[in-house]
């Protein structure tokens, strides 16, 4: 027996006490054809060697699908991945022909391995190769396929890793590779004539890159370089066309492929962002603040699905001291490559929790991430620790990961401050405040991890601002968070409350009583010599700094942008920092009556000349975008009459008098806040397309500077969002949010 035992494979390099040690602890089994030695799905306490007959392998796919993998002779064995890995079994083996195995249990292997650990280790040389069949059978573009024809592109020359940060291939390079993701995530990069780099499409397990240069026989069109540690199939020009001639099912995965990209090409839509591994790493080597990383996954399974949270005590239990400590030298064995990547395969996300100061874990939970979360107390002072540094400067990691910075604060009863001194610090994509027992805040973050962010943008409009505060009253009563905020004109006062996390009540008095009513009613007493404006802004930066007070806009407890028009460049402004109130102000000055903000030499006007409904820049931030757009489709009709030149004096006394009909003609201050919503009127379907949700209360009659009207708008609002909600829950359409 020990001869037979050392032709196989699994075995081969064993010395002879190991091979003894095997034939006394195997027991020999005849299994007739047709029978089912072990389903997929079942636990694993055993591994089996043919030692005549034949067995083959079938693994059901996610979509019910049954696809063949192998078939088995004498000298193979089976069943041992599910003992190393400690997992159920990854597929069903059928009995073909009438069969002698040898079985060797999970017990005795484990004492071979413990008294002879270079059997273990050829052992686990020798079954790092299994894992592969398995997952390239499992891909969408080889479904279907026979064992034979699988088997051809399943050599070792197929197979290539990508550590992240590592290109794939450039633009402009020559077509020779059609890349399939496996495990791991890849960007995709178009380097613009002007120099500019973008980021255009993320490439997820199972999905190809690579297909169009060979269909077209052109250069590489796109960069493509690996977010984090990448596997990937790759097959050759004649490889690709031999599969797309005998099997339907890969040409139709490339065309869904090609139909996606042009779709997203034509739609001008940014990639959502995908996600499956997220490193938590403390900002200093005190660790995280208490029970965060508890609290983050509860979140996390709550929005996002099932997730292993895993720390080095638990990667330790399933794999073992002995793996582990080969993380020392650099590299990742193995096992613990297969491993992770089956967890991944098991989980919709895996959270990984390094290590407080520098280790090999840590190295590892960095390398792994698709995300990374920088984690401090806020209290603990903005210095980086030397984890961070490592990660700022590219030594650890790949630099191209998103980053961003989560801030736990002890009291939520007080906004954060000083957060810029946080940011200037360290290069971060973006930040999050948290309260320690909030668990909304909490789930914001987890929607904020997955791409499942709700972004709410506010229009311009004027008085009819009032229409946004009813639809936030019926979104929240409705349970749809509001996770990001921005706006334009009025709508950036509207979505700074929302940010600062007022009640609906609190935000519904200030606008009645507070700016509204001031701005509104009194803005006469700010009156000047109408050569900038017809306004001094006098009195509008005294309310404004009277609602929002001193706050900047990095420490509200919500991500908040507003947007104004630089008239020098004519280019859109996104205000994210600073103080509140000033890029408030810029935002709502309306030409002709507001006198423009000058900041470092440029003329800062309302940002509805350019963008009323900043869809775009909250669509790039978020994965669900609820818009709220009051500009109204028709206004300001005229009587049917030709009139090419007026005098003011009758039309003053017009307004003016009681006992005068005939007002139909608008006023000064209509006008000029008409033209600042005609770009968002002028491309409303396009906006519609842009939204998940788009709401549209329309109150006409009502004049952009009718504040008197409140309660009456926030009515109007408050219905039409709510008929407009239930019908997008209705239609399926809110499973985002």
């Amino acid at each position: 027996m020990n001869s037979f035992l050392a032709s196989v494979a699994a075995f081969q390099g064993f010395d002879e006490p190991a091979l003894d040690f095997l034939e006394q602890n195997i027991e020999l089994l005849n299994c007739p054809a047709g029978g089912i030695l072990f389903r997929q799905g079942e636990r694993g306490d055993s591994l089996y060697v043919v030692v005549t007959g034949t067995l083959q392998v079938e693994v059901t796919l996610p979509d019910g699908r049954k696809q063949p993998l192998v078939r088995l002779g004498s000298g193979d064995c089976v069943g041992e991945m599910a003992l190393l890995l400690k997992e159920t079994r990854s597929a069903t083996v059928y009995v073909c022909s009438d069969s002698e195995l040898l079985e060797i249990r999970q017990s005795a292997l484990h004492q071979l391995f413990a008294a002879y650990p270079t059997a273990h280790k050829r052992f686990l040389h020798f079954t790092s190769r299994r894992l592969l069949s398995l997952h390239l059978a499992s891909l969408p573009m080889f479904a279907g396929m026979d064992i034979a024809t699988l088997q051809q592109f399943d050599h070792e020359a197929n197979w290539l890793r990508l550590a992240g940060g590592e290109t794939l291939f450039g633009q402009g390079d020559p077509p020779d590779y059609l890349y399939v993701v496996v495990h791991g995530r890849l960007e995709v990069i178009v380097e613009r004539e002007n120099g500019v780099s973008e980021v255009v499409d993320q490439i997820g397990p199972g999905a190809c890159v690579g297909e169009m240069a060979l269909l077209a026989d052109q250069p590489r069109s796109t960069t493509v370089r690996a977010i984090r540690d990448s596997e990937l199939v790759r097959l050759s020009k004649e490889e690709f066309n031999q599969l797309l001639s005998h099997y339907p099912q890969a040409a139709i995965e490339v065309a869904r492929t090609l139909v996606g990209r042009l779709r997203q090409t034509t739609d001008r839509t940014t990639p959502k962002s995908q996600v499956s591994t997220i490193a938590l790493v403390p900002s200093h080597p005190s660790g995280f603040p208490p029970g965060f990383t508890e609290k983050f996954v509860q979140s996390l399974v709550a929005v996002g699905g099932s997730t292993l949270h895993l720390d080095r005590r638990r990667a330790s239990q399933e794999l073992g001291d002995a793996p582990m400590a080969m993380l020392a030298d650099g590299r990742l064995p193995t096992r613990i490559h297969n491993w992770l990547n089956e967890q991944e395969d098991r989980f919709r996300y895996v959270v990984y929790e390094s290590d407080p100061t520098p280790s090999n874990w840590t190295d590892l939970c960095v390398r792994q991430a698709d995300r990374i979360f920088l984690v401090a107390s806020a209290s603990s002072g903005p210095h980086r620790g030397e984890i961070e540094s490592r990660i700022m400067s590219g030594e650890l990691g790949n630099c191209h990961t998103r980053t961003e910075l989560v801030l736990v604060h002890r009291d939520g009863n007080e906004l954060p401050v000083r957060t810029m001194e946080w940011l200037a610090a360290r290069r971060v994509a973006g930040h999050h405040h948290m309260r320690p027992n909030c668990v909304e805040d909490y789930r914001r973050l987890a929607r904020f991890a997955t791409g499942k962010a709700v972004g709410v943008v506010f229009g311009g409009g004027g008085a009819r601002g009032y229409l946004q505060l009813g639809a936030i009253q019926a979104l929240r009563e409705n349970g749809i968070p509001i996770d990001l905020v921005g706006g334009t004109s009025i709508g950036s006062m509207v979505a700074a409350q929302c940010a600062l996390g007022n009640d609906i009540e609190t935000i519904i008095e200030l606008g009645m009583t507070g700016y509204g009513k001031n701005i509104g009613i009194n803005m006469l007493r700010d009156a000047t010599l109408p050569i900038m404006a017809f306004l001094s802004a006098r009195r509008t930066v005294k309310i404004l700094k009277e609602v929002f007070g001193h706050t900047f806009i990095e420490d509200l407890w919500l991500r908040y942008f507003c947007v104004s028009a630089n008239l020098s460049t004519a280019e859109v402004v996104v205000h994210e920092e600073g103080p509140l109130w000033l890029g408030i102000r810029a935002s709502a000055s309306v030409p002709g009556i507001l006198p423009p903000v000058i900041v470092n030499g440029k003329m800062l006007v309302d940002g509805g000349l350019l963008n009323n409904l900043p869809l775009d820049i909250m669509r790039s931030r978020a994965g669900t975008v609820v818009a709220i757009d009051i500009a109204l489709p028709v206004d300001l009709t005229v009587p049917p009459q030709t009139r090419v030149a007026f005098s003011g004096w009758p039309l003053l006394w017009n307004l003016i008098n009681p006992f005068t009909r005939n007002k139909s003609l608008p006023h000064m201050f209509s006008i000029l806040g008409r033209t600042t919503t005609l770009s968002s009127i002028h491309n409303t379907e396009a906006c519609k397309k842009q939204a998940d949700l788009y709401l549209h209360p329309v109150a006409p009659g009502v004049d952009t500077l009718d504040w008197a009207a409140g309660r009456r708008l926030i009515k109007v609002g408050y219905r039409h969002a709510l008929a407009e909600i239930a019908r997008w829950k209705e239609n399926g359409e809110a499973h985002a949010a």
